[in-house]
């Protein structure tokens, strides 16, 4: 099984990671409810990354049952969906200076040719992971490692601040115990 997460989860700062955990939630009234007061462009990410938490929480319980499960998070890639977000008035302009590596949008034949790799015996290994097929465009804008599970650059600078405000303010504990707290 291979789901359609996006690249939008690492190099679109500022989508709820709380929204993407309400989707796994598995009550879809809810979810909607929730994602009705968020606007569309932070929920897309939202969702795309409930799919890949999705892949990585149910794969180790699949592949006991012979089902291989993977995400991948393509970047701008030449669909009609892109062309109408290109044609967009607002949205346009970020899709015109979309950057990649490759400075050219993907292209549907690309991203079948990972699925159907990814579908066949030649991936066996693969497991429960998520491949971006985006042109390089995560490696730009996240140079040193991916953003990570929440919303990129800005939730980890915030996040960052804060565990450095409570490492001082508990300065008498040790700072894993302070990381542990902080997870929870």
């Amino acid at each position: 099984v291979v789901l359609l997460s996006s690249n939008s989860v690492t190099v679109q700062p500022g989508w709820p990671a709380a929204l993407a955990r309400t989707f796994l939630k598995g009550d879809e009234f809810v979810a909607r409810e929730e994602a009705a007061k968020t606007p569309v462009v932070m929920v897309y990410p939202a969702s795309k990354a409930a799919l890949a938490w999705w892949a990585r929480k149910n794969a180790p319980r699949l592949a006991r049952r012979g089902i291989r499960v993977n995400a991948i998070a393509p970047g701008l890639i030449d669909t009609p969906m892109s062309d109408g977000v290109k044609k967009d008035p607002v949205f346009g302009r970020f899709a015109s200076t979309y950057p990649t590596i490759l400075d050219r949008s993907g292209r549907p034949e690309e991203v079948a040719a990972l699925i159907a790799f990814l579908l066949s015996e030649e991936s066996s290994l693969i497991v429960g992971t998520t491949i971006l097929v985006d042109g390089g465009t995560d490696a730009l804008t996240n140079k040193y490692r991916p953003a990570g599970r929440a919303t990129g650059r800005v939730a980890s600078t915030v996040a960052g601040g804060a565990l450095n405000l409570a490492a001082k303010a508990m300065s008498s504990r040790p700072v894993r115990k302070v990381l542990r707290t902080a997870r929870r």
